[in-house]
């Protein structure tokens, strides 16, 4: 089964699926862009002929008025036959003040667009006309509109698919097979090749990394043969020997570190640029929404890549003995809810239950680490799902008091189980038990250990094969008042626009060799009315430094020539180098490197891949900067409070079920309640699901036994 498994995996292409991800999205924005384009050409057609009927009746009316009140029945006739020498007027219908036809010539089958009016002189009615005018032309020359928008996409998504299918096999797909001819050679015990011609910084540095490790197997394989034929000599120095090993072990590991921090630098880079510019994309107003929605799709998955990339970071840090905890207050429930929400979707797809079951003194705010406290959640969430084909998983939280106070998350299925002598290598790094489950890497619960460990905690697992496991998390408990929380700005203070009126103009000099991110951090710069200049590594950035005195400068840390720290360096020993504001652009994965920054001579840190209101805030933090901004958006607590009037329309029976459902905690006879009430009274559906979402639902009892 594992073989199995593990050739479905290896016959998936990341060359074919992201080229067909990247054609799939250009052929969607071209549809939309050229039908857009059509139907307002259409329409505009339509408009004109419309126009043209309308002055065609009008002139017409005017000219017949005469030979009406004259009698003149020849000259209305010889006016009329000259009006359908015009290739639009197809039909045309003139009647005296009796209701005579004077004039009739229809307009056919085809379609026609008609106009009437009355003739009128002196203010006396002489009669009437009826106007045809064909759509043939117009429908003629919408025809060709359509086949030439055709024309135009088809030939723009062919040249698109077949260069973007060039382009990815060209950059990625002739690298990755060398690299992994290099690994399967390692495998099969073929130590000694050489390291063959890749291209690319971050391919080079992988392959010498390889090659090294390549070299020290060869070297250890040696040695093994001849200890091998010395075994007293062997014996003798074991203990020694042993000490090497871990040594070299433990240098080996250290290196791996070293060098997946590094590697991260040169994968977030390229991600900074593509969720940077899909972000200033989707809020374009010049954009269509439903492209906007191809763009969130770009973002999204940019934004799950990250994730990927910072699980293998995690583990890297782990081994080092680099993790640090960032405890802060965060509002719990809110967390829940979005990890719950988010494996909902998976568990649906399975067609299994999610369920949460939650006590009723589960506090909403504590003290921890968010991040780390999420990413337990998630993984072994995912891993129950997972593990699970019929019936569901069930989510536990609650508190315990003994001499402190703790917290407590259990995560239970009813999957495949676990047998006893693999319980005890569940949370082994690498580890995948089951060749019927082993989808992933297996870090997700060596890295859950790690986590629980380092929040003061513990872990534990019980499961009986076939009936299902229980994942039981047991952390140390610091409650937090509401008032700590911290708010996202960005949703207080709305979207920055421009810069105000009356302020100095400011100069901003960005010192980045990644052309993406010269052009992502200038534009966001730009956009909004600062003077920007870019050098494309330190040694150039201090040349304009000194030539052209900007007032804050944007530095990235790892460039060629000379790099951020020692260009920070340089410009602070420069006489005019003590007031400028020095802010690095970096990828760091480890926090006391960002440390180092500090110490040189830098002001402060932005972290890749960052968001443009970093960038906004970390100007204003530093050079007062303001901004012109949107409304924001109204917040719960501008929506008005929940009040006991609000109730007032809802029957009695509706209002006891409410109150049962919510002290009972149970969140689906919650939901059903819920949805009776959006029969009665929309507004008021919507207001307790702005409660309900933060399971605030003391504040909804309150109202409740107000009312009553």
């Amino acid at each position: 089964m594992s073989a199995v498994l593990e050739s479905r995996a290896g016959s998936r292409s990341i060359t074919r699926r992201l080229v067909a991800v990247l054609i799939a999205a250009v052929v969607l924005v071209f549809l939309a862009t050229m039908s857009t384009l059509y139907i307002g050409a259409i329409h505009e057609q339509e408009t004109d002929l419309a126009r043209k009927a309308d002055e065609y009746a009008e002139y017409l009316i005017g000219a017949l008025a005469v030979p009406l009140w004259n009698y003149d029945d020849r000259t209305t006739q010889a006016i009329s036959q000259a009006f359908l020498q015009n290739e639009l007027v197809v039909g045309l219908i003139v009647r005296n003040a009796s209701g005579v036809v004077i004039f009739n010539e229809s307009g056919g089958s085809q379609s026609l667009l008609k106009r009437s009016g009355k003739i009128v002189y002196r203010g006396v009615q002489l009669g009437e006309v009826e106007l045809a005018v064909t759509k043939r032309l117009a429908s003629e020359a919408g025809r060709k509109l359509l086949t030439t928008f055709a024309t135009i996409i088809l030939v723009v998504c062919i040249s698109l698919s077949l260069l973007t299918y060039l382009l990815v096999r060209l950059f990625l797909r002739k690298p990755v097979v060398l690299l992994e001819q290099m690994v399967r050679r390692y495998s099969a015990g073929i130590y000694d090749q050489q390291i063959p011609p890749l291209p690319y910084r971050e391919f080079q540095t992988f392959g010498r990394t390889l090659a090294q490790m390549g070299e020290t197997i060869r070297s250890q394989m040696e040695e093994l043969r001849t200890h091998r034929d010395h075994l007293e000599e062997i014996v003798r120095q074991r203990t020694e020997d042993m000490t090497i090993a871990k040594e070299q072990a433990e240098s080996a590991n250290h290196a791996k570190s070293i060098f997946l921090a590094n590697m991260s630098h040169e994968l977030r880079t390229p991600l900074n640029a593509i969720l940077g510019f899909t972000n200033i994309m989707r809020n374009d107003t010049r954009i269509p929404d439903d492209q906007k929605q191809n763009l969130h799709i770009i973002n999204h998955s940019g934004e799950h890549l990250l994730i990927l990339i910072n699980d293998i970071l995690d583990m890297a840090k782990i081994e080092a003995g680099r993790v640090q905890l960032e405890n802060a207050p965060f509002d719990l429930g809110a967390m829940v809810r979005d990890v719950t929400d988010m494996m909902r979707q998976r568990a649906e797809d399975k067609d299994l239950q999610l369920v949460i079951d939650q006590t009723s003194l589960f506090p909403r705010y504590i003290v921890g680490d968010e991040a780390r406290l999420r990413q337990v959640l998630t993984n072994l969430i995912g891993n129950a799902i997972k593990c699970t084909e019929q019936g569901g998983v069930t989510l536990r939280l609650g508190t315990k008091n003994n001499k402190t106070t703790h917290l407590l998350i259990e995560v239970e299925d009813s999957g495949i189980g676990i047998i006893p002598e693999d319980q005890q290598r569940i949370f082994e790094p690498f580890v995948q038990l089951d060749a019927r489950v082993s989808k992933g890497t297996g870090l997700g619960l060596s890295i859950t250990r790690q986590f629980v460990r380092l929040m003061g905690g513990n872990i534990s697992l019980k499961s009986e094969p076939g009936k299902g496991s229980l994942f039981r998390v047991d952390l140390p408990l610091s409650e937090a008042e509401e008032s700590a929380i911290r708010k996202p700005k960005q949703a207080e203070v709305g979207e920055v626009k421009g810069l105000e009126p009356g302020q100095p103009e400011y100069r901003i000099l960005i010192v980045e060799d990644q052309r993406d991110n010269q052009l992502l951090l200038g534009q966001l710069l730009e956009s909004v009315g600062f003077q920007v200049k870019i050098a494309e590594n330190g040694a150039q950035g201090i040349q304009t430094f000194q030539s052209w005195h900007p007032h804050f400068i944007w530095m990235d840390q790892r460039m060629p020539v000379m790099d951020g720290m020692e260009a920070t360096k340089c410009i602070r020993a420069l006489p005019e180098g003590k007031e400028v504001k020095i802010v690095a652009v970096t990828a760091s994965a480890f926090t006391d490197q960002r440390s180092d920054m500090l110490a040189v001579g830098m002001d402060d840190y932005v972290r890749k891949p960052f968001r443009a209101a970093e960038i906004y805030d970390c100007l204003t933090k530093h050079l007062g900067v303001k901004y012109i901004r949107e409304s924001p958006p109204v917040s719960l607590e501008q929506n008005g409070a929940l009040t006991p009037e609000m109730l007032d329309t809802l029957p009695e029976e509706l209002r006891r079920d409410l109150t049962d459902a919510l002290e009972s905690l149970e969140i689906e006879r919650i939901e059903s309640v819920i949805h009776q009430i959006s029969l009665h009274d929309k507004a008021l559906e919507n207001k307790l699901r702005q409660f309900t979402r933060y399971f605030d639902y003391p504040a909804i009892l309150k109202v409740l036994r107000k009312n009553r």
